[in-house]
């Protein structure tokens, strides 16, 4: 009877543990995240710009038809990590408009890129980075084997890949592929 009483009190334990990481988790979150739908990019592009004077981010991702938005982090910093954040990987240069990210999709706390299979080519990906917006369009998605690599193919002009989990299957990957629009220079206010 002792035992019994032992492991309902342990298993209560360990759901009210994690129950409060949890809370944490999307309370800290709240802090770089933003909600984007039915904004303006310029003006959210000013309110990012506020927040990046108390952040450390290096740029970010706002999709606003997907509600997405989500800070980029340096190849360096512990947070540019799919487990943790959406991750840049190194192959980007945010210089020329080339850029790769990589985030999980499904359930979860980290799970920023889930809305991406509602993406076509009417919706609009913003990148903001310095004193620039970069506009994107999607132009196509592939299908790939996950084996912890990805090949990103090369284009002739500047290209956005997302690179996410494809849901209900473990083994797959899907690249989105957007090609680089406008690349607009903001004035500070």
């Amino acid at each position: 009877m002792k035992i019994k009483n032992i492991v309902k009190y342990g298993l209560l334990i360990l759901l009210f543990c994690l129950f409060c990481i949890f809370i944490y988790q999307s309370y800290t979150v709240k802090d770089y995240h933003l909600s984007v739908s039915k904004r303006n990019i310029k003006d959210l592009y000013y309110q990012i710009q506020e927040k990046q004077k108390k952040t450390d981010f290096m740029a970010y991702l706002v999709i606003p038809k997907l509600n997405i938005a989500q800070p980029l982090y340096a190849f360096d910093d512990h947070r540019n990590d799919v487990e943790k954040e959406v991750m840049v990987l190194e192959t980007s240069n945010f210089s020329n408009g080339n850029i790769a990210l990589a985030a999980h999709s499904g359930d979860g706390y980290n799970a920023y890129f889930n809305p991406l299979d509602q993406l076509d080519e009417t919706i609009s990906i913003y990148i903001l980075y310095k004193e620039y917006i970069y506009t994107y369009y999607l132009i196509g998605s592939e299908e790939i084997t996950k084996t912890g690599y990805v090949s990103i193919k090369t284009y002739s002009y500047p290209t956005i890949k997302l690179i996410t989990c494809k849901k209900n299957d473990s083994k797959k990957q899907i690249v989105y592929t957007a090609k680089l629009s406008k690349k607009e220079k903001i004035i500070p206010r």
